[in-house]
Order: structure tokens, then C-alpha cells, then sequence
């Protein structure tokens, strides 16, 4: 991984370098809902669950759910558009609060967490027409986090135990979209962006749906 970081650095550095007088800045930020993406969506919100409470079971055999919380997600942005066709952005975004619930019958958990975001990636951009509207691409890297607190009920013994958790790590992310320009300076964006992690345990991914508006300097 410190080998593909650096490679990412040493690609926007050379992109810096090769950039023209149409170079610009701009920052920007997204409202949106995200949501864990199949075929990983069990996995990503019962993860802890399956590994911690109830060992040897699996949730399809066990009567487990999960649940979404639709507290929404929001993401802030920075960049450097290099040329009209290529940029990089950074972000930090918080993606949302999933809660998970997991049985075999006699023992219950119950899990809430909050997953968030910090990250650096590569634009490119397909201007259509008069170039009022482009499409784009992005690809890059993100450092998540997991933070959230787990209960446990054992209806056998009639008592319980509560505890917090915190993960994270470094993977790849990317998204499409769509930049609307009004003027020099305002645009609005609509993305749809996935960001994918790997614990110990497992590996699961994020959709985030979103739009935005930004400001170029």
C-alpha cells in the first residue's frame, strides 16, 4: 500500500507539473444518502456481529437483519482543475449511520456505527457541447474509519454487556457524475461514488449518492 501511495503522489505531482493557464481551484460540498451496496450489504453491517457475538453462525441461517438508519451523508471538497479534461480533490466526507441486529435464539446483538471518510482523488472530465456540461470520473484512495458501540443480551442468563469499537484503514474509492457550469465560478455536481474497505474480518463497500454545489477561484 505505501508503494501505491506513493505512486499516486508521484502521478499528481508530474499532473501539477504538466498543468496549464486554465489551472484552476475550487471547493465545493455534497448532501446525499449513502447506503452499503450488494452483494456485500450483510457483511458490511453485521460484520461485527458474525465475528464478535455469535460465533459459527452465519446470518442467512441464523434469523439475523439489518437496518438502515437514513440519517443522510455530506461530503466537503477542495481541488485543482489542471485543464479542462483532468483534476485532483481531496475529501472528507461522513457516510451515513447503519445500525445492525443479529439472534440465534437465545443470544441478541445489536450494533450502531458511523463510517467516515478522508481522501485524495484523480478527476477526468468529458466536456459536452459548449462545455456548460461535463461528465466525469474519479478514481483514488481514502482513509476510513468505523466508530460504534455494541450491545449484547444473552436470554439465557438474563444479563448483558455493552462496549465500543473503532476500525480503520486505507482502500480505493471512485465515482461518476455529472458538473453543470453556471458562470466562471458556480457549478453544480451529481455523483455517485463507492468507497470499498477491508478489515480483518471482512470487506464491504459504500455507495454515496449526492449533490453538490462548488466555487472556483
Amino acid at each position: 500500500m505505501k508503494s501505491l501511495i506513493g505512486a499516486v503522489t508521484t502521478a499528481t505531482l508530474i499532473l501539477l507539473a504538466a498543468g496549464t493557464a486554465r489551472a484552476e481551484m475550487y471547493i465545493g460540498g455534497s448532501l446525499g444518502h449513502a447506503v452499503t451496496v450488494p452483494p456485500v450489504a450483510e457483511d458490511s453491517v453485521n460484520w461485527w456481529n458474525n465475528s464478535h457475538y455469535v460465533p459459527g453462525n452465519d446470518c442467512g441461517s441464523v434469523g439475523c437483519y439489518s437496518e438502515q438508519d437514513p440519517s443522510g451523508a455530506l461530503k466537503f471538497f477542495a481541488g485543482y482543475q489542471i485543464n479542462p479534461w483532468l483534476g485532483v480533490e481531496g475529501f472528507l466526507a461522513y457516510l451515513g449511520s447503519y445500525e445492525g441486529f443479529a439472534t440465534d435464539g437465545w443470544t441478541e446483538a445489536y450494533t450502531t456505527a458511523d463510517i467516515g471518510s478522508l481522501g485524495l482523488a484523480a478527476v477526468g472530465h468529458i466536456p459536452l457541447g459548449s462545455g456548460r456540461v461535463s461528465l466525469l470520473g474519479k478514481i483514488g484512495l481514502h482513509s476510513w474509519s468505523i466508530e460504534g458501540n455494541e450491545q449484547i443480551w444473552d436470554n439465557w442468563i438474563d444479563d448483558g454487556a455493552s462496549g465500543s469499537f473503532d476500525e480503520s484503514g486505507t482502500d480505493f474509492m471512485g465515482g461518476i457524475g455529472v458538473n453543470i457550469n453556471f458562470g466562471d465560478h458556480a457549478a453544480m455536481r451529481i455523483e455517485y461514488e463507492f468507497f470499498r474497505a477491508e478489515t480483518a474480518n471482512t470487506e464491504f463497500g459504500i455507495g454515496f449518492l449526492s449533490v453538490g454545489g462548488m466555487y472556483r477561484f
